[in-house]
């Protein structure tokens, strides 16, 4: 009886060990995913740049999109669904301008306007105001954009063209990485819409 009792009593106290362990291991089968739009790397080399320029001086989203974790939305509802495992690399509004400025960088250029870094304290010859009032979405359904944009010229801040923006494109698959992909091709898509409206200067600078 008492060698009996000897052998169960180490499986007892090891209990809380065996159980704590499961615990870690359940904590950490769930890693943080990180999100960026995707840009392309551009084979661009001047020598010298058009002297018209554009500042992409604001880009703007509604407070309920400026958080870390991924913002998702099936189409006509009202209800969120904000998902802290899953969240974007950086600030969405660094984000959104980083690729604005990668798909309007080399097209302006083609219409002799410099393209001016984000960090310039430069006026420009054209300032770009860029509100986006929805961008969310839900894998297995819509991703959609809304925005609105003025061009002003830089020195008199007066607003030479505008425009609004708006569309739905479905998400392929079913995965945050699609949704992801989904809404940088509409930030894209806007990028195209205000390029249009931009104004033409014949480019007075060789490469």
């Amino acid at each position: 009886m008492f060698s009996s009792f000897c052998l169960k009593q180490p499986s007892l106290s090891l209990l809380p060990l065996v159980l704590c362990l499961a615990l870690c291991a359940c904590g950490r089968s769930q890693p943080t995913q990180y999100y960026a739009f995707a840009s392309q790397p551009e084979n661009l080399v001047r020598n010298s740049l058009p002297k018209t320029t554009l500042r992409i001086a604001r880009v703007a989203l509604p407070q309920y999109l400026e958080r870390e974790p991924l913002v998702l939305r099936k189409k006509g509802h009202v209800d969120l669904q904000v998902d802290s495992l899953h969240v974007w690399a950086e600030p969405l509004t660094d984000g959104v301008r980083r690729l604005l400025a990668s798909e309007l960088r080399q097209p302006l250029l083609a219409q002799g306007i410099t393209l001016l870094p984000t960090a310039t304290e430069k006026i420009g010859t054209y300032t770009l105001l860029v509100d986006i009032s929805r961008l969310d979405g839900s894998f297995g359904d819509m991703a959609e954009i809304e925005a609105h944009w003025s061009l002003l010229t830089g020195e008199q801040d007066r607003i030479i063209r505008d425009g609004f923006f708006a569309k739905a494109l479905p998400v392929p698959q079913g995965s945050y990485q699609d949704l992801v992909e989904t809404e940088g091709n509409l930030v894209r898509d806007l990028a195209r819409h205000m390029l249009a409206a931009m104004p033409r200067h014949p480019q007075k600078s060789a490469d």
